[in-house]
């Protein structure tokens, strides 16, 4: 044994990880734990719809190798729930496996009772169930295994609650024997090695080469392996043997909160919790905590299990019972107190009513000068509100104003724009009259009056005058308003847009949209400067409108805004 022992121990240590610390404090997890008892009730309610679930597909189940499978999963959820439902099931596993003639199932089946056996302490029922298992040449190795992982938990829990001396040795010998022939068949199921191995490290105070096994063990499982509940709790034995205790009690209310997220009813950690709880002072917890694992415990059915928990429950029942005599006393104290504190508030009261009749002519007397400054106040508020509203109207008038002057100040300057533009062409009107003139009076003289009458009839004359008339418009306009094509292209779609090269003439569009800018809008007016129908202008006006950005009803409002 000590041989394999040693190999093993140093396989492990070399594949452990450092124990990493845990980073919640006791009192949060406390917190959490206390929160999960809270919430207990609920989880049982959804452990017993998932059973009855099972039950459900047991009872329509139409093999007897279906049959075995459904019951030892109901065996596997009642295990550490309901002792009695657990054997029942194991019982139908029995003789399901003796009616199918596997010989290996059946094998399975006393391993698996003997297991619920020396979990409630029945530890000669467990012999007797182990003594029935019968290995043939085609027996497998995970049964082996299995077989002598229950004769070390047989030995070993025999080995702790013994109370006769003698026996210990013989109990020790028959672990030693049954850990080497476990040793055996690792390769079949390694935990089951390690845990039996970290166990006996325990017991035996080797807690360095115990935290190696527990970390080894530990790495491959996540939340919620119900597995986990007994690696904490074995981390909590081994930082108690090094001395830590907070860690310690860490890692046991981890197991505790595993147990439950589990829905154990076999709920070692939360009585030994409690006990932890009782020794550091932490009374009411302890007490809460013993009475839920009692009866978690009364559920389960356990009469080992229920013997320990009131011998605690007997203890911390004791302790409350000290704790409440003390709170009576002090209670009594506190009355007596308050009783004494009573009497003096009385002789206070007293005085101060002598001293609060003194006090009423005072109050009565500010009482009515604050009515009266409250008057003032009142008729001071309406005043400035008044103001503020004076104020306010006052802001609107000088805007409006303003927008007036701007106005005001924009048609000045157009007027001006235009009144010399009208002059100059007035100007250029008459010299053109009077080169005209001298041009009929050359014709005349000189006998060409048919072609000065196809000269006259011709609109090449008139397009030319037209052409100059929307030239100086456009270019009064863009001196007047430089940026209007920039401005006018931002409250159009991007594909609307005009583009505009600098001392290109305006589109007719633009046209359109420059006199109404300077508050031409009829269409019949456009219509007769730009020589279009009313109804081409008036489609020319929709077309651009149709791309406004925005609301197109008050687009044209926009555009006389252009500048402003």
């Amino acid at each position: 044994m000590n041989k394999s022992l040693k190999a093993a121990v140093l396989s492990v240590t070399i594949l452990a990880s450092p124990q990493m610390p845990a980073v919640e404090s006791v009192s949060s997890l406390l917190w959490e734990l206390d929160e999960a008892i809270d919430s207990f009730p609920v989880r049982i309610e959804n452990k017993e719809r998932h059973l009855q679930e099972l039950r459900q597909s047991y009872n329509r189940s139409s093999t007897d190798k279906d049959r075995y499978i459904i019951a030892r999963e109901l065996y596997f959820e009642n295990k550490s729930y309901m002792n009695d439902s657990a054997l029942y099931y194991l019982d139908k596993m029995e003789k399901l496996a003796v009616k199918m003639h596997d010989k290996e199932l059946e094998n399975f089946t006393y391993i698996y009772k003997a297991n619920q056996c020396i979990a409630i302490g029945h530890y000669i029922d467990a012999h007797y169930l182990l003594d029935y298992v019968a290995f043939s040449p085609e027996t497998t190795r995970r049964l082996k295994a299995e077989y002598y992982h229950s004769l070390c938990y047989l030995f070993s829990e025999q080995k702790n609650h013994t109370s006769v001396g003698s026996l210990l040795s013989q109990y020790e010998n028959g672990l030693e024997q049954y850990l080497d022939s476990l040793y055996n068949y690792k390769s079949a199921d390694t935990y089951l090695y390690l845990k039996m191995n970290e166990v006996h490290a325990v017991k035996r105070g080797m807690y360095d080469t115990a935290l190696a096994l527990n970390n080894t063990r530990r790495e491959p499982l996540s939340s919620p392996d119900v597995r986990l509940g007994d690696v904490y709790y074995m981390t909590y034995l081994i930082n108690s043997g090094l001395g830590h205790p907070e860690e310690a009690e860490k890692w046991l209310i981890k197991s505790a909160l595993n147990d439950i997220t589990n829905v154990t009813m076999d709920q070692a950690s939360v009585c030994e919790l409690a006990k932890v709880l009782y020794k550091t002072g932490d009374v009411n917890r302890s007490f809460r905590y013993i009475h839920f694992a009692s009866q978690c415990s009364s559920h389960f059915n356990s009469p080992l299990r229920n013997s320990y928990i009131a011998s605690n429950l007997s203890n911390i029942d004791s302790e409350t019972q000290s704790k409440l005599k003390e709170t009576n006393v002090n209670l009594r104290i506190t009355l007596c107190v308050i009783g004494l504190l009573f009497i003096i508030l009385i002789i206070m009261q007293i005085y101060t009513f002598r001293q609060k009749k003194s006090l009423m002519t005072t109050r009565e007397k500010l009482i009515s000068a604050n009515e009266t400054l409250d008057a003032l106040n009142t008729k001071l508020h309406k005043t400035v509100n008044e103001l503020d509203e004076a104020n306010k109207k006052q802001i609107e008038l000088n805007s409006k104003y303003r927008l007036a002057n701007q106005r005001l100040n924009e048609a000045n300057r157009v007027n001006e724009e235009y009144l010399n533009r009208f002059m100059k062409l007035c100007s250029q009107y008459i010299d053109k009259m009077t080169d005209f003139r001298k041009k009929v009076e050359r014709k005349y003289k000189s006998g060409e009056l048919k072609s000065f009458l196809a000269d006259i009839q011709s609109d090449e004359s008139t397009n030319s005058d037209l052409d100059v008339l929307y030239s100086n418009f456009d270019m009064a306009f863009m001196s007047l308003y430089p940026s209007f094509v920039e401005e006018f292209n931002k409250l159009l779609k991007p594909e609307a847009r005009f583009e505009i090269k600098e001392d290109e003439r305006l589109p007719t569009e633009l046209r359109i949209f420059a006199l109404i800018k300077l508050n031409i809008n009829d269409s019949a007016t456009i219509a007769r400067f730009l020589h279009y129908s009313p109804n081409t202008i008036y489609n020319y006006r929709a077309k651009v409108k149709n791309n406004a950005i925005g609301n197109r009803d008050d687009f044209e409002n926009r555009v006389k805004d252009i500048g402003i």
